[in-house]
């Protein structure tokens, strides 16, 4: 290759497939090149060989000479004194500016509060025993088992029926031009005057009656069936779901104590609570915090179960209730976890998001939770559309899954929804075989919001 050095013309130097010796051989006979150079224009004109003021004059000599006559290689100035000092000559890290990027640690903490994922989770043991216990003294498992295929197949029905689509969004541009669009004209159409007027829709904007009409035909496609939860049912219940809701439960908490690290409830509001696996995991993530614990089902069988669960945990003693009396006590944590799909109308589902807001004490938390399909994440998606529109971005917070009061850019792919994961391991095939004997875990999929009553 040719070495072209300032100062001179290029050398060629041969540094090739062959051995170090050559490579040695090659620097030197540069080095003295260069040495020859100096001692014409600088020294004495001659070479640096004859020059006795030379530092290099015995440049190139064989080892057998005396050690005062070594060439003095270790003073750049005779080996480089030639050269321009206009070029930089070094390496990439000689020169450390200063970066734009955020620091290393900051770039970590940023990453940890992203990585929200769970490896899989196990039921609580005592939880787990008291399960194992209350099935072994039922028996019955085939009939469970047959009763769980029943369950399974109208939780679908209701659930994982519905195609994904553009959801409305009061962000969207078509909102900027509040006389176009087919609402505007059935508003301007007499024919129509009246529908408005005993509708009460003449106040809401368009993105709000689109969501409104949208959810009327899927919930006329797909009806709701209402559960009867006997004592039979119930134990199904315990068996095929509580695992699941459980570890959806602990995922979503686990998330919002990992975002609001400053937040410690002290009181706690489980509404539609079933046998309470949210408060089991609400005590898991907040351990010996809570001062009160409320959990309100409307069925008394799901509540003989879930007081037989609460009642060893770190918990003060649950109050049960029926429903959600009208009251001016609050909490500090709500969570309505698997409620709105079991509510006919967006109206009503709507009502109980504000009555649980309305129950929240200031900078408390409102913990939504709905299955992971377009229908639980349509419920998600206006529930954060009525806060944005109605509540006011100075009295709310989305604290998760994305901490932003914008519009959310999922609900316009028409082909996606958001939903996340969790893996838990199912009840013991020995007490109940949910689907195949041969997978001991299953992946329960779910959407979900966190909103703090706090700017």
């Amino acid at each position: 290759s040719s070495v072209a050095i300032s100062g001179g013309a290029p050398s060629s130097v041969a540094i090739g497939g062959g051995n170090g010796h050559g490579m040695v051989l090659a620097m030197r006979r540069l080095l003295q090149s260069r040495l020859n150079a100096h001692c014409s224009r600088h020294c004495c004109g001659s070479s640096a060989a004859a020059c006795s003021g030379c530092p290099g004059s015995n440049f190139g000599a064989s080892s057998s000479s005396s050690p005062s006559k070594e060439p003095m290689l270790d003073d750049p100035r005779a080996v480089f004194g030639g050269l321009s000092n206009s070029i930089h000559r070094g390496f990439k890290f000689d020169r450390i500016l200063k970066s734009d990027d955020l620091d290393p640690e900051n770039v970590l903490e940023l990453d940890q509060m992203a990585l929200m994922s769970l490896k899989t989770q196990d039921v609580p043991v005592a939880i787990m025993e008291k399960i194992a216990k209350v099935l072994k003294d039922f028996g019955h498992k085939k009939d469970l088992e047959r009763y769980g295929r029943f369950l399974r197949k109208k939780v679908r029905s209701r659930t994982a029926v519905e195609v994904p689509s553009v959801l409305s969004s009061a962000f969207l541009p078509e909102q900027a031009d509040p006389d176009g669009g087919p609402l505007a004209k059935l508003r301007k159409n007499p024919a129509f005057k009246d529908l408005f007027d005993h509708t009460d829709w003449s106040s809401l904007e368009d993105s709000a009656m689109r969501r409104l009409a949208f959810a009327d035909k899927e919930e006329r496609l797909h009806k709701l069936f209402q559960m009867f939860w006997s004592p039979e049912a119930a134990l199904t219940y315990l068996a095929h779901r509580y695992p699941a809701c459980w570890a959806t439960n602990y995922r979503v908490l686990y998330e919002l104590a990992r975002r609001a690290p400053d937040f410690q409830p002290a009181s706690i509001l489980d509404y539609g609570a079933g046998p309470a696996p949210g408060l089991a995991a609400a005590q898991q993530v907040w351990p010996g915090t809570f001062q009160q614990a409320v959990a309100v089902e409307p069925s008394g069988h799901m509540g003989e179960i879930g007081k037989y669960l609460t009642a060893d945990l770190r918990l003060p003693v649950v109050e049960w209730r029926r429903c959600l009396y009208d009251s001016l006590e609050t909490f500090d944590l709500v969570i309505a976890s698997y409620v709105q799909m079991e509510m006919r109308g967006q109206s009503s589902r709507d009502a109980v998001i504000k009555q649980l807001w309305n129950r929240l004490s200031p900078g408390g938390v409102l913990v939504l939770i709905e299955p992971g399909t377009p229908t639980g994440f349509r419920f998600i998606h206006h529930t954060r559309e009525l806060f944005i529109s109605r509540v006011g971005l100075e009295n709310f917070h989305f604290v998760a899954p994305c901490p932003h009061e914008g519009m959310c850019p999922v609900a316009l792919t028409g082909r996606d929804w958001c939903h996340f994961a969790q893996r838990v391991r199912r009840t013991p095939h020995r007490l109940y075989n949910k689907g195949s004997a041969r997978r001991f875990m299953e992946e329960e999929k779910f959407s979900f919001l966190c909103i703090r009553k706090a700017p």
